[in-house]
């Protein structure tokens, strides 16, 4: 395809040449037509003179239509290989990243983990390799999205990591010996209340809570230190919840999770726009 490419492309520019050399030689002639006859040398018929002229007029517009002909082809050609490019990118690349990120923007809301499956594919790398060429800006935010993403999601780890391991050790500490796992698996269904993020517990877990709290109460001996807490299971509750707000592991996820929705909403609106430049390349050629 190279070779036949370069062939091509010599035969243009010898044609080109040759046209060339002919209205060079052409002006020549007429030139030298005038010379000779304004000094009497030759006496040169008029009709000569004319068909010279024709003949060079002729080339001149062969030639310019050549060259434009040349020029809207080469146009037509390249128009339509951006045309192709573009919609294979947007099938094979932009629309499963746009539909991904549309996807997990709800979870990531509402701190949920948020899965990826476009960036773990072993066959993305070679369409980074793609965008690298035909949008380098493009790929250089997927590349920081992912590395957001990354953040986000390990955070999330280690803030139900931290808040569980604070939870079931301060439940094992108020009441020795008890199985305390339904006390700290609901706590961790409100794991955002006691994040302070959202601003109430729901009415149906609360009792749960309570009912189970103070079942391990009345059965369960005064813990030395803080038996205030065994009084009322809001009192606990409310001490947790002051515990988990001020873990660093708190701090960190909310502000990966901030970070991520904000570069969600940048990174659904360069694809969005990605997405439209096939059509406005099909628009000019309409």
């Amino acid at each position: 395809m190279q070779k036949r490419a370069k062939v091509k492309k010599k035969a243009k520019l010898s044609f080109h040449f040759y046209y060339g050399m002919i209205i060079i030689a052409l002006v020549g002639l007429l030139l030298a037509e005038d010379l000779l006859s304004r000094f009497d040398y030759v006496d040169i018929p008029d009709i000569f003179l004319q068909i010279t002229a024709v003949v060079l007029g002729a080339t001149i517009a062969a030639w310019l239509t050549t060259t434009t002909y040349d020029y809207i082809s080469k146009s037509t050609q390249e128009r339509e290989w951006s045309r192709s490019i573009h919609l294979k990118t947007w099938e094979e690349i932009y629309l499963p990243i746009f539909e991904e990120v549309v996807s997990y923007a709800e979870r990531v809301e509402k701190y949920s983990r948020a899965e990826s499956k476009v960036w773990t594919l072993s066959d993305f790398t070679p369409k980074e390799t793609i965008l690298g060429i035909i949008n380098a800006d493009y790929l250089g935010h997927v590349r920081r999205h992912k590395k957001l993403l990354s953040r986000y999601n390990e955070a999330l780890y280690n803030f139900d990591s931290a808040m569980y391991d604070l939870s079931e050790s301060y439940h094992t500490r108020l009441f020795p010996g008890k199985d305390v796992s339904q006390l700290t698996g609901i706590l961790r269904v409100e794991r955002l209340y006691l994040a302070g993020i959202r601003a109430a517990m729901t009415d149906s877990n609360r009792r749960r809570y309570a009912d189970l709290h103070d079942a391990h109460r009345d059965s369960s001996p005064q813990v030395v230190g803080r038996p205030d807490l065994l009084e009322d299971s809001e009192e606990t509750i409310d001490y947790l919840r002051s515990r988990v707000m001020n873990l660093a592991e708190t701090k960190e996820l909310r502000s990966a999770q901030s970070a991520l929705k904000e570069d969600i909403k940048t990174l659904i609106a360069l694809t969005e726009e990605a997405i439209r430049k096939p059509y406005e390349i099909v628009g000019e050629d309409e």
